[in-house]
């Protein structure tokens, strides 16, 4: 609240989007009994998504709807639909303990400073996956509203009763990811779901005396955490080890030392070891998410990984072939880089952008690329068509966009990793309305004025076409084969900086360990 953590207001629970969905199938496999094969996980969360709804109260009876699945045959979800999600208010249907959603939100904004509470409870702000069932927000309401009435034995018409608001941005799966330091403002936008950041990044802020100050506890934690794990008692460890009391809201988003970034074992344990770190730091394994190099090797590791829990998140993708082969091991996040890419070819004009497509010649327009033509934006819709037809578990990440043209281009894309001044333009733009309010992406054609028609959308996947060879699991030996010159030179370049990045940070957080800063 006003830019600090509550922290002694945090609660966390274990009912979630995953317990909806297996509650769903549990709920539809007893009454319909389908093939086991064709209720795979993917197949559930896309039932889930279309078909289920949060109920205001509990409901016997519910109208059926008709689902095809994958495999020709149709079954019909009924009581299923409300059943399921109400497990997010109620988790010991389905034999969990854990709170409900409504009391969560109570319990979480009590625990507030009392001048707090009033200004939270009419600031509930839901967010991911689960908060887009409808009726969600509205049950959220209705229930924080009777919990605070019980409290405070407050009737209805009491003009003090607290008043509720529960805000659900339309469409609130795509987000916007700011690609800015921590210290830059972002008031003159929409509030941040996310960030991301890079060694070079770090480096800048290390070497930069007016930000330093504000990480230097940082480092020092963690060499003495590193002491801690030579300790030679359990006392010395004890008083050397760093403080557990670690808040943490979202995913942690960390990089896999790129030194290893050709040896898929070196990168798999060094994964495994930073999963381990951060439990013995208090911070859960699905609140983190690992950064690999999208060669080869980094994709095998994340495939590794990922079969043990760990979400991956696959950076300097320059190509179909790494895009899809990443998609095939389960990888959480791709992503691609448009202006990357957009720059290489210009560099290199007489290169084929697009294999399905004609040889084009250079642009007329120097250092500019027409919407239709950006190879980086056809990559990131080829990406985007393909994930959500064959590999919905994969999100795209598009990153290195320039212009607001750019971003809106890519409406409806999972991320979109944007800097400063596109965050800007795209907050100074106006609707259809006259006025802006925040730009979103809205999946289908809608009567929202303040929205934006989102371009990459599940309907367009579904259209779009890909032949057996782009369907086929890819060896190693094809995926370098496909990389392509572009791919190629890439991935090669970003891996050096990556590298080079590592080792000048390493370099400087020695110094500043040994006091020579």
């Amino acid at each position: 609240m006003d830019g600090f953590i509550l922290s002694k207001a945090i609660r966390a629970s274990s009912a979630g989007g995953a317990q909806v969905t297996a509650r769903l199938q549990d709920l539809i496999l007893k009454r319909a009994r389908p093939s086991a094969r064709a209720l795979t996980p993917e197949t559930m969360r896309a039932i889930k998504e279309r078909l289920c709804y949060v109920a205001l109260a509990r409901e016997t009876t519910v109208l059926l709807r008709r689902y095809s699945l994958p495999d020709g045959n149709v079954i019909r979800v009924g009581a299923e639909r409300s059943a399921a999600p109400e497990l997010l208010f109620d988790p010991g249907c389905a034999g969990l303990e854990a709170p409900g959603l409504g009391d969560l939100a109570h319990s979480a904004i009590q625990a507030a400073e009392i001048d707090c509470r009033r200004s939270l409870y009419q600031r509930v702000v839901v967010t991911g996956g689960s908060s887009l069932l409808a009726g969600l927000e509205v049950r959220l309401a209705a229930e924080i509203q009777a919990l605070e009435r019980r409290q405070h034995r407050a009737e209805p018409q009491d003009k003090k009763a607290v008043k509720i608001a529960v805000e659900a941005a339309p469409l609130r799966r795509y987000l916007v990811v700011p690609d800015v330091l921590l210290s830059q403002t972002l008031q003159n936008v929409e509030a941040p779901k996310a960030a991301t950041s890079s060694r070079s990044v770090l480096y800048g802020i290390m070497k930069s005396p007016s930000s330093f100050g504000r990480y230097k506890f940082a480092v020092e934690q963690a060499s003495f955490y590193d002491k801690a794990q030579n300790a030679a008692t359990a006392e010395e460890a004890a008083a050397l080890r760093v403080d557990k009391a670690l808040n943490v809201t979202g995913r942690v988003s960390t990089e896999v030392d790129p030194k290893h970034a050709y040896d898929a074992a070196a990168l798999t344990a060094r994964g495994r070891q930073l999963v381990a770190l951060y439990r013995e730091v208090g911070v859960a394994p699905e609140r983190v998410i690992l950064r690999l190099p999208a060669t080869w090797a980094g994709i095998r590791a994340a495939e590794a990984l990922e079969r043990e829990g760990a979400a991956t998140h696959l950076v300097l993708v320059y190509s179909f072939a790494q895009g899809a082969a990443a998609a095939q091991a389960g990888v959480s996040v791709i992503q691609p880089n448009v202006g990357a890419l957009a720059d290489y070819y210009q560099r290199n004009p007489g290169l084929i952008r697009n294999p399905k497509g004609p040889r084009q010649a250079a642009t007329a327009v120097p250092d500019t690329f027409a919407e239709l033509e950006n190879p980086g934006l056809l990559l990131v819709q080829d990406l985007h068509c393909f994930v959500k037809k064959y590999h919905p578990k994969t999100l795209v990440m598009a990153s290195g966009l320039r212009s607001k043209q750019e971003a809106l281009s890519l409406a409806g894309c999972d991320y979109l990793v944007v800097g400063p001044r596109v965050l800007e333009a795209l907050a100074a733009g106006s609707t259809l309305a006259g006025y802006n309010d925040g730009l979103r992406a809205q999946g289908e054609a809608s009567d929202d004025e303040g929205g934006v028609a989102a371009a990459l959308t599940q309907a367009l996947a579904d259209a779009a076409e890909f032949s057996d060879r782009e369907r086929a699991k890819l060896d190693e030996d094809t995926f370098l084969d496909r990389l392509g010159p572009a791919g190629e030179t890439l991935l090669r370049d970003g891996v050096a900086r990556l590298q080079s990045d590592a080792s000048r940070l390493e370099e400087l957080l020695q110094s500043v360990a040994s006091g020579q800063e």
